[in-house]
């Protein structure tokens, strides 16, 4: 079975050969199966198996030069159709193939047994149904041993946050008294100093949780990678017989490596992006609710706009991609 459907979404498709014909099928909802495509065997002079960057394609080449894309796939799938590919190869050429090629098409792939899905190699998760709160709060639980320094960089969070908040306010200040009805021109050097000593104290706020940041993650990596290490050293030989060293290698440096900017990035760069968004909203409300909700009129338009845009583009990247 083929998981891309000739759009770029995600579908169930079937590749179907017997002794004279090739079809391939598409899976219906509220019907049965369309064919997409019937040609006889007689007509194809070879079979392709592409990889691509993010998904692969099976490709037939007729006898008369014309090229037909027959199945899209993703990676996970691309295995089976390597190797189906090299059995029609050989059944092309009224080869009979090789017991190994159909041993090796002919083992069962574990599926999820919620979705439905194939499982990576290797693991019995499946990244689609992963309790993805449950591995987030796992992550988090690395976190526990550093309890002050979590409080310290919420504070510096919040508090740098607030500070962000004030070059507006003061902007407001400087135009609103002093520059329009031309009075309290005494409070330019102060609003001016202000200004200046707020950017300083934001960039030392900063710099400050980011350190704290840092530390804790490269500890937090540290404790990820020692256990790691341990689980691989409790492992049998015949494990690591079956196993490429490089995806091994992977797991320990990669992996954790992605965790690592998560942590030091992504968790951060959420936050304090979600509490200036919440800080300019009250604030907004504060001075004047009705502009604040003249603003936050083509908030829903631009949502609806972004989303009809990503769509398209998904679709016309995934035919692509």
């Amino acid at each position: 079975p083929a998981d891309v459907l000739p759009d770029g979404r995600y579908g169930e498709r079937w590749l179907i050969v017997d002794q004279t014909h090739l079809r391939v099928l598409t899976s219906q909802q509220d019907g049965p199966a369309c064919v997409d495509l019937d040609t006889p065997l007689s007509e194809i002079k070879e079979v392709r198996a592409e990889t691509l960057v993010g998904s692969g394609v099976l490709r037939l080449v007729r006898r008369d030069g014309q090229v037909v894309e027959a199945v899209r796939y993703t990676l996970a799938a691309a295995p089976a159709f390597v190797t189906a590919a090299r059995i029609l190869e050989s059944w092309l050429k009224e080869e009979e193939p090789s017991d190994s090629l159909y041993a090796e098409f002919d083992k069962q792939k574990k599926n999820c047994g919620k979705c439905g899905d194939p499982l990576p190699e290797d693991t019995n998760v499946c990244p689609k149904c992963v309790d993805r709160k449950a591995v987030l709060m796992r992550l988090l639980s690395y976190a526990m041993p550093y309890k002050t320094r979590v409080i310290l960089v919420t504070v510096l969070m919040l508090a740098g946050t607030a500070i962000s908040l004030l070059p507006p306010i003061l902007n407001k200040r400087l135009v609103d008294d002093v520059l329009i009805p031309h009075r309290h021109l005494s409070w330019i050097g102060l609003i001016v100093l202000s200004l200046i000593g707020a950017n300083v104290l934001g960039i030392a706020v900063s710099v400050w949780r980011g350190r704290i940041v840092v530390w804790m993650s490269n500890h937090m990596v540290h404790t990820i990678r020692v256990q790691a290490y341990d689980r691989l050293q409790s492992l049998s030989l015949g494990y690591y017989d079956k196993r490429q060293t490089g995806s091994l290698m992977s797991r320990v440096t990669q992996d954790v490596g992605e965790l690592q900017d998560f942590l030091v990035q992504g968790i951060t760069f959420f936050l304090v992006n979600t509490l200036i968004i919440v800080g300019i909203l009250v604030a907004l409300l504060v001075y004047d609710w009705k502009l604040t909700l003249l603003v936050l009129i083509p908030v829903p338009l631009t949502v609806i706009a972004t989303r009809m845009i990503w769509r398209l583009l998904r679709t016309r990247w995934q035919r692509l991609w």
